[in-house]
């Protein structure tokens, strides 16, 4: 991003920052405005719920004292304009009566036993007595009686009038008022009652709970509930449901005085309620109930009748406005900052051309171009800047071609040691004071195993065990600046085969002369070791060969002799047979000692023919079979299905393959089985392993095996395997001894097809 494009978003960016901030505020701001004003709104609505409800107060006194009055002067002209005795009261009386004086229903009762009652009524339902209704009518009677008015006689009295009562009507939600009165003209008790609901009207009772909820919610559109709570008893266990229109003193004893108790939230209401009743100050508080998020209010009322006027508000409609005027506030900020970002944009533009003049030239001069000069038009700080920057192009130009040629030659010493390091036959690896690789070249690579990606910075475990003191030591010597050069030991590759290598460390120095790396050239002399080995072997063989040459010539002669004197000997009956025996076997192993001398003596007349070894092998088997029956050995052979022929001598073979058969028996003193397996080794020669589960043979042994006279065998002459090693040789083919104590020995032997 260009310093334009940054210095304009940066801006805009605190800009950003500023406005959201101005909103934020103006946000928080405008909730508590709009709180207030629906708090406010709320202490006008409750206050209107106050006068309301004081005025309904006094129309239920009103609509009481009226009724009750009504009610009286009906029953007393019921007794002037009814027939005295009840059972001469007929039901068109009643009813003729009843719309005479504006009166919903007339009861008339008498009692006629000690719990018999006679009855008359316009309204045939009430004629259906309960038992509980007759209860309460003797008890009434009994009542009266005390009194001293027997409604059983026509005696004259003073008037009796219960007064006013309430009783819930039938249908709808309506109520009846109703009292007694009995004065001693008739013998029957007067019951006249009035539908209150039907008679408000007249009485001027308008401004009901019903009607000061309907006001209450068209004047607040946000009012969800209107509750007005008795203070003195209202708890959080009150089970008493709201009434939206009583009847006048119905409401007094309730918890609730009238409303819709819909938003319950009795155990904070109880305490909110009990609050502002106490403090006479109002109790405010939010809440989430029945899905909403609703704002609470408690009104204390002052007046005669204690109330508490609780309000149940939408939050919702705040929470419009609020996102109203917070949409519109951000919608506004995003257009001004646009326009302040192509402002700032165009601004920035122009304050850094100067340093984009400076940046092409830096670009130019990164290049490689220092022949052009940035445009110098001010000369301010950028100005000088420009021109500084100019001078240095045309140093730097200077420099440059200098350093160019410096590297050239560099580049070129590099290739040089770079196809030194990598195309010489020799290890190279550079490694740090702490054996960590730095570098390795291709020829160390093949010589242990390693690729450049596996060896740069880890300590590779190419130092046996045992000679780590060694390798210590030498380390400690090219520390202390000797050169070790032709240094012979022994290395492990990655695959844990060791092999023999001659070493050359040297230090490598800092331009202080201090030591900080390694460097080492590893070459194998596996193969020359070898190669002495063999030198050594053939020089042995070769001291033997002449040995066995005149040993064997000085040996034949008397041997002979000795021979044919013995053989006389057996025919001679006074010599014991199994002396003799034993001579003439003894005999026969030195002329087979000799015989073998001679084979390492001089070379034999070879005639080589075309054979078969899968031929030759089988009669070796069927040689040997019956030796391996009497030690309990079984013979296996594997072999593949095309196995070419060779050229070679049978002879010697069979003899190679007898002695390694042999061998191999004698190995298992207590039975077991011998593999031989005939393969291919690739297209030009055959292989053959001859597989025995020996008691094998010990390591320190095992590289002392086809050594001059070394044997094993208590009876053994220790030339077997020579032996058998040069007939192989002499087939140009190779042998190989590996065994593992108490597992077995493997033979291995690879001969060409022809030579």
């Amino acid at each position: 991003m260009s310093i334009k494009s940054k210095l304009a978003v940066i801006i805009v960016l605190i800009i950003t920052v500023i406005f959201a901030v101005v909103n934020l505020l103006n946000y928080f701001v405008a909730r508590d405005i709009l709180r207030k004003e629906l708090e406010n709104q709320m202490r006008l609505t409750s206050g209107q719920i106050s006068i309301d409800f004081q005025h309904w107060q006094d129309s239920n006194q009103f609509v009481e004292t009226v009724m009750n009055y009504r009610l009286k002067i009906s029953a007393i002209a019921l007794t002037h304009v009814l027939n005295p005795k009840l059972e001469d009261v007929t039901d068109e009386e009643l009813r003729q009566a009843a719309s005479l004086l504006g009166i919903t229903n007339i009861l008339l009762f008498k009692k006629t036993g000690e719990q018999q009652f006679l009855l008359k009524s316009t309204d045939s339902g009430l004629m259906e007595i309960e038992p509980d209704t007759l209860n309460y009518w003797y008890k009434l009677m009994s009542g009266m009686s005390r009194s001293g008015f027997d409604v059983l006689s026509n005696g004259t009295a003073n008037p009796y009038w219960s007064g006013s009562f309430n009783r819930k009507a039938k249908v709808d939600d309506g109520y009846d008022k109703y009292g007694y009165y009995y004065d001693g003209t008739t013998d029957y008790v007067i019951n006249p009652s009035i539908d209150v609901q039907s008679n408000m009207q007249e009485y001027g009772f308008f401004n009901s709970p019903k009607e000061i909820i309907r006001k209450s919610q068209i004047n607040n559109p946000s009012l969800l509930g209107l509750t007005v709570f008795n203070p003195r008893i209202f708890q959080e266990n009150n089970t008493v449901p709201p009434q939206q229109d009583l009847l006048p003193l119905q409401y007094k004893n309730r918890p609730i005085y009238f409303g819709d108790y819909i938003y319950a939230n009795p155990l904070r209401d109880v305490k909110a309620v009990k609050q502002a009743y106490e403090t006479g100050k109002p109790v405010i508080y939010d809440a989430l109930l029945e899905g909403k998020r609703v704002i609470k209010s408690f009104y204390p009322i002052q007046g005669k009748t204690p109330s508490v006027v609780g309000l149940v508000m939408d939050y919702s409609h705040i929470q419009e406005t609020l996102d109203y005027t917070t949409g519109t506030s951000i919608t506004f900020s995003f257009i001004l900052l646009f326009v302040l970002f192509v402002g700032v944009y165009w601004m920035a533009g122009w304050i850094v051309k100067p340093v984009r003049n400076i940046l092409n030239q830096v670009n130019r001069v990164a290049a490689g171009n220092f022949d052009e000069r940035a445009p110098v038009t001010r000369r301010d700080e950028l100005g000088i800047l420009a021109v500084r920057v100019n001078t240095m192009s045309k140093r730097l130009g200077s420099y440059a071609e200098e350093v160019e040629q410096a590297l050239t030659e560099l580049k070129a010493t590099q290739e040089y040691l770079e196809s030194f390091i990598n195309h010489t036959s020799d290890a190279v690896d550079v490694t740090q004071l702490d054996n960590r690789v730095l570098r390795i070249n291709k020829a160390f690579e093949e010589l242990y195993g390693y690729t450049v990606d596996e060896a740069i910075g880890e300590r590779l475990a190419i130092i046996p065990e045992e000679l780590i003191p060694e390798s210590d030591e030498l380390h400690a010597r090219v520390l202390a600046g000797e050169q070790v050069s032709g240094f012979e030991t022994v290395r492990r590759r990655k695959d844990g085969t060791l092999i023999h290598v001659s070493l050359t460390v040297s230090p490598i120095r800092n331009k202080n002369g201090d030591i900080i790396a390694l460097s080492g050239i590893s070459r194998d002399i596996t193969e020359h070791r070898k190669t002495e080995e063999l030198l050594r072997q053939s020089d042995k063989l070769t001291v033997v060969g002449q040995l066995a040459a005149g040993v064997a010539h000085e040996i034949r002669n008397p041997l002979t002799t000795l021979r044919g004197f013995v053989q006389l000997l057996r025919y001679q009956s006074d010599h014991r047979s199994e002396h003799v025996e034993l001579m003439l076997s003894e005999l026969d192993r030195i002329n087979f000692i000799v015989s073998e001398f001679l084979v390492l003596a001089k070379p034999q007349a070879v005639n080589y023919q075309v054979r078969s070894v899968r031929d030759i092998v089988r009669s070796v088997v069927s040689l040997l079979a019956p030796q391996a029956i009497l030690d309990n050995i079984v013979f296996r052979i594997e072999e593949d299905d095309d196995l070419p022929l060779i050229k070679c001598e049978e002879n010697q073979l069979k003899q190679v393959f007898i002695n390694i058969l042999k061998n191999a028996i004698e190995a298992m003193p207590q039975g077991g089985g011998i593999t031989i397996i005939l393969g291919k080794d690739g297209s030009s020669r055959v292989r053959l392993l001859f597989i025995d589960e020996g008691i094998g043979i010990p390591e320190e042994q095992l590289a002392n095996v086809g050594s001059p006279f070394y044997t094993a065998k208590d009876n053994g002459t220790g030339l077997g395997i020579m032996v058998t090693r040069r007939l192989i040789e002499n087939h140009h083919g190779t042998m190989d001894i590996r065994s593992k104590v108490g597992e077995g020995t493997t033979v291995e032997i690879r001969l060409p097809l022809t030579f």
